[in-house]
């Protein structure tokens, strides 16, 4: 009788030990679909960022937010408010805010704030322009560069008749969630995270007259 329940004991461990390596495999299965489909994105210029995470000034408004000295978070599994961790640690919920000094991390939800590019031109809208238009503005000096990890990296120059600027996106392997530096030669830097979706997929909001 003894021997029956330590051999129940050890296959109700086997089973549970089971189930947890098999949930971590769909996880990493996922990961990996998502960074795959999002560098297909990169690969064809094609694809929108919506703004999720972004650095805002306390002593600026909301309108025209500083996004300077921001704080990335690591890739996060989906868009669906769960909750993200802090490259220094800490977590964040969506809709909260991470204080440090003057400094804000702060989560968007409206879906006009964003960074798409079109094959042949780049859009930037709300925060990432740091102004009310949409900007379409030309590309030059693109450079897509994969380091041997896997990582991903885009450099590229933008002008547009209210933006000239830097951009730089950084994607980590494993999932489809970026990091963007929008730096314009007048103005503050721009820093914010968000997924990368291929355009026809994202729900992004583009308000109408470009410039």
């Amino acid at each position: 009788m003894k021997r029956t329940f330590l051999l129940f004991g050890y296959l109700a461990i086997l089973s549970t030990f089971s189930f947890a390596q098999n949930i971590k495999e769909d996880k990493e299965a996922a990961a990996k679909a998502r960074f795959e489909k999002a560098v297909a994105a990169l690969n064809e210029k094609d694809f929108v960022i919506i703004v999720d995470s972004y650095e805002a000034s306390n002593r600026t408004s909301k309108a025209n937010p500083d996004l300077s000295n921001f704080k990335s978070y690591e890739a996060k599994e989906s868009s669906d408010g769960t909750s993200k961790t802090n490259t220094d640690g800490s977590d964040s919920k969506s809709g909260d805010s991470n204080e440090s000094g003057d400094r804000t991390i702060k989560t968007n939800t409206d879906v006009a704030n964003f960074l798409s590019y079109e094959k042949e031109f780049v859009i930037l809208q709300g925060i990432p322009a740091g102004n009310q238009y949409t900007n379409k503005v030309n590309v030059s000096d693109f450079k897509q560069d994969t380091d041997k990890k896997g990582n991903v990296r885009i450099k590229m120059q933008v002008k547009g008749f209210y933006i000239t600027a830097k951009i730089e996106i950084s994607l980590k392997k494993g999932g489809n969630y970026a990091d963007v530096i929008v730096s314009p030669t007048k103005g503050d830097t721009k820093r914010f995270s968000g997924e990368i979706i291929p355009k026809s997929e994202s729900k992004y909001f583009k308000r109408p007259g470009e410039v």
